[in-house]
Order: C-alpha cells, then sequence, then structure tokens
C-alpha cells in the first residue's frame, strides 16, 4: 500500500512538472514568435498557431498544474485529518 501511495505521489509530481514545462515553453514559442513579428513584416504563424494561441496555452497548462497541485494537498491535508 505504501509502495503503491508513493509511486502515486512520484507520477501525478511528474505529470505537474510536464505542464509547467509545456507551459514555460510554450509560452517562450508565443514570445520569440511576438519578438519576430515586430523586428519584420513577416507575420510568423508555427503550424497554423498565432502567439496568442501560444500564450494562451501556457497560461491553460499553468492553471491546470495548479489545479492538480491544490487537489494532491487538499488530499493529504485530509488524510492528516482522518489520523487525528
Amino acid at each position: 500500500m505504501k509502495k503503491t501511495m508513493s509511486l502515486h505521489k512520484t507520477l501525478s509530481r511528474m505529470v505537474i512538472e510536464l505542464i509547467i514545462a509545456a507551459g514555460f515553453l510554450s509560452i517562450t514559442v508565443g514570445i520569440l514568435q511576438k519578438l519576430s513579428n515586430l523586428g519584420s513584416i513577416y507575420d510568423p504563424h508555427l503550424m497554423g498557431l498565432s502567439p496568442k494561441d501560444f500564450i494562451a496555452f501556457g497560461g491553460i497548462a499553468f492553471l491546470l498544474a495548479i489545479a492538480i497541485a491544490s487537489r494532491r494537498i487538499l488530499k493529504h491535508l485530509e488524510l492528516l485529518v482522518e489520523r487525528k
């Protein structure tokens, strides 16, 4: 039982970290696209997505990571309350 809980904690932490990394990467790509747009007349679209799309995806990824992390914290607090 304890090994399963440890594996679950590790997997949820990895998922949160991957979502945060995807958010940072997306925002970085959006900023780079916007900078290249400001520096030239070329209107960049990567895979049909504009800089606003990448920044919006990054924001959504951060909100999802916060939601998953807060759910994990609440589960931990529930277990602490049940033990008392």
